[in-house]
């Protein structure tokens, strides 16, 4: 923990803060500038027992938030970066969709981000529940037994773009016995 956050982890403020999390499903707080506002959040997640999630106006404060985080919190902080940020020849960035479903996934995992830190544009794009991320995921295990047919099917089924030779996320290419998948 970062000395400026242990400094003021007992303040009566942050421990009257985080009654208030616990109590409420959200708390806004205002008037914070600078690299306070991660002080201040890094200091009430030691009180909370679960995921900190942080909204803020555009995707450049989150991005200097995030990073702030990482160095008062010394934890790793998690962003959803929105589409928009992106696009290119109007399609979705596979980076930035793929970093979503990551985070969805951790999320809903037993071992959730401390810190997730977005936009209003990001937090207003949809993400898929927890049934379709799971119905999404083809788990495979060294050794395991799959038709080629099978798995050439989910992947298509999928959105997976079957190409010659792999060149970017979301691709695969099938040649003989062997599937190439990025």
């Amino acid at each position: 923990m970062h000395e400026i956050v242990s400094t003021i982890l007992d303040d009566s403020a942050i421990r009257a803060g985080a009654d208030r999390l616990r109590a409420e499903p959200s708390v806004r707080f205002a008037g914070l500038w600078g690299s306070a506002d991660a002080i201040i959040t890094a200091a009430l997640s030691h009180h909370l027992d679960r995921p900190v999630l942080i909204v803020v106006r555009n995707d450049d404060e989150a991005e200097e938030l995030a990073d702030d985080l990482e160095l008062f919190a010394e934890a790793t902080t998690d962003r959803l970066v929105p589409w928009e940020a992106a696009l290119a020849d109007d399609r979705l960035s596979e980076e930035v969709t793929g970093e979503r479903l990551r985070l969805c996934r951790a999320l809903t995992s037993d071992a959730p981000p401390r810190f997730v830190v977005t936009s209003i544009l990001a937090l207003l794009q949809p993400v898929p529940d927890q049934a379709a991320l799971r119905s999404g995921e083809l788990t495979l295990s060294a050794g395991q037994t799959l038709e080629i047919d099978d798995l050439l099917g989910w992947l298509v089924d999928a959105g997976y773009e079957s190409v010659e030779q792999v060149d970017a996320v979301g691709e695969f290419a099938h040649r003989g016995g062997i599937v190439d998948i990025l």
